[in-house]
Parts: structure tokens; C-alpha cells; sequence
């Protein structure tokens, strides 16, 4: 069983009060785990923290993203609530969500560093059909081929499976179309198995940086980056992104989206007290269920 069906399970027999999530949760700021009724369309979904609107999406003709049972495995991590997934690779889908002012400011100031992580799981079993992408922009995301946003603004990204192949950074800079980093993360059969996503962007007074990851284990060190890139938004672009996207034109599935000011904040895992706690409690409710 998967973790947030026992936390569910511990949930209904009150065993949760012990539960400590995140140690670092104070640095956490965007939080989403796609908790809602599994089968729903993802538009209209308020809850996590740190947004300012519920989810609007943009079928186009094609199928809306829903809601999975469970969330994405990843070994390690903590996880609630479901996952957000499309049935057909038919056309684009693409789904948005505005940060509330506070979330934007603690993110995006000079001097600091943006942490992020998520989920993604290639849903067609063949990692060279990918085509998806998460960006944090300064408006929506345009049903359309290769990434562009609906109006010209500023962003960043990242693009999984684009061109076939390269998993990269992406970066919009006053303009619809994305910049495409360079990027190692050329074999896209990857994709097939869970990947966890961490990147950070380094806020300089004149150079920013946007670096992003690909986590195989959480308890090694962070890898290199595989994919880096550098540009120079104003304190007024930076205080502009203020919109979540998801773009996918394939099955991709997402999970797990997180937004902090920490690498900690980003990458929960169970404290030593809470596993003991998962443990014991659903040793009960399985034994409950057998009598």
C-alpha cells in the first residue's frame, strides 16, 4: 500500500495527531498534492496552499487532466493526496494557477533562492512520446506546440521529452516563445520510471541562474545539474511570475508540486517518530480489517 492511503487509513482511526511532515516547513511556501476526489477534473481544485485561485484549464479538443487514486511513488518521500493525469495523448491540455502575493514575494527577491520540486511520470510506458512541461510565469500557458505562453511575459521551466529527446530548462524573456537550455538529459526512456524534479533559481542583482536535477535517491547528495541556464530578470519580472502552468500533450502524469526557500523545505521525507507511528498504525488497521 501505497503511503497516502495509510496516512488516509491512520486518518480515520485517529492516529494521526503525531504526524510531523516537514522539518523545515517554514521555508515551505507553494504546496500541491492534487488532494482532491479521485475521477475529478483537475479545474476547480482549491486546495494546497500558497495560491490565490483554484485551478483553471484549457482542454482545447483535447481530454481534460484527472484526478489518480494515489499519489506518485517515490521512494522516501512524503506524499498526500492523489495525482493529476490524462487518459489520451490527444492534442493539448494545459492547466493554470495563480500564487498569492505573499508566496510570489517570499520566492522571488534579490539575493535569494527559489526551490522547487515535483513528480512526473511518463503515463505512455515509452519515455521517446513525452512531450510536457511545468513553468512558473508571469501568465498562462497557450494550447499550442513547443511551450509558449498565451501573451507575452516572463517565466521559467521546465520542458520534459521536448524535440523527442532532451528534458531542459526553459526561460521566457518579454516574449511568447521559451529559450531552450542546453541539457544532459538526453535519454528519454528515463522518463518511464518516476522522476523527481528538484531545481532552484539563484535571484542575482545581475544574473540569474535556473538550475534543475533529477533526483534517483534521497539519500545521496544532489547530483550535477543536468540542465543550467542564465538570464537577468528585473525585480519587477521576478515579482511578475505569479502562475503556475502545466502544459501536456501526451499521458504525463504530475504529483507533488513544491515551491520553497530551502532545499529541505522542498524534499520532505517522514521523521524517524512518524514511521514509527505509520507503522504501528496500520499493523492495527490491517489487523481491524482481517477481523
Amino acid at each position: 500500500m501505497r503511503l497516502p492511503n495509510i496516512v488516509k487509513h491512520l486518518s480515520a482511526l485517529g492516529l494521526t495527531a503525531g504526524l510531523t511532515t516537514i522539518s523545515a516547513s517554514a521555508a515551505l511556501v507553494v504546496y500541491e498534492g492534487f488532494d482532491y476526489a479521485e475521477g475529478s477534473t483537475l479545474a476547480g481544485g482549491a486546495g494546497g496552499t500558497g495560491f490565490d485561485s483554484a485551478w483553471t484549464t484549457n482542454n482545447g479538443s483535447g481530454p481534460a487532466l484527472t484526478v489518480g487514486a494515489d499519489s506518485i511513488a517515490f521512494p522516501g518521500l512524503l506524499t498526500t493526496g492523489g495525482s493529476i493525469l490524462r487518459a489520451e495523448k490527444t492534442n493539448i491540455t494545459t492547466s493554470a494557477r495563480v500564487l498569492d502575493s505573499t508566496s510570489v514575494a517570499a520566492l522571488t527577491g534579490d539575493g535569494t533562492t527559489l526551490w522547487g520540486s515535483f513528480l512526473y511520470l511518463d503515463g505512455n510506458g515509452d519515455g521517446f512520446n513525452a512531450d510536457s512541461s511545468l513553468s512558473l510565469a508571469s501568465t498562462t500557458a497557450a494550447v499550442a506546440n513547443n511551450h509558449v505562453l498565451s501573451a507575452a511575459g516572463y517565466g521559467v521551466g521546465l520542458a520534459i521529452g521536448e524535440n523527442t529527446v532532451y528534458t531542459e530548462a526553459i526561460v521566457y524573456e518579454g516574449a511568447t516563445a521559451a529559450s531552450f537550455a542546453t541539457s544532459t538529459l538526453t535519454d528519454a526512456t528515463v522518463l518511464d520510471a518516476t522522476s523527481l524534479f528538484v531545481f532552484s533559481i539563484e535571484w542575482g542583482a545581475t544574473e540569474d541562474v535556473l538550475s534543475f536535477y533529477r533526483i534517483t535517491d534521497l539519500s545521496d547528495p544532489l547530483p550535477t545539474a543536468f540542465s543550467t541556464t542564465t538570464f537577468n530578470f528585473s525585480s519587477t519580472e521576478q515579482a511578475s511570475l505569479n502562475t503556475l502552468n502545466i502544459v501536456e500533450s501526451q499521458t504525463g502524469e504530475f504529483d507533488e508540486i513544491r515551491l520553497g526557500t530551502s532545499l529541505e523545505s522542498v524534499l520532505p521525507v517522514p521523521e524517524p517518530g512518524s514511521l514509527v507511528l505509520l507503522s504501528l498504525g496500520s499493523l492495527a488497521f490491517f489487523r481491524r480489517k482481517r477481523g
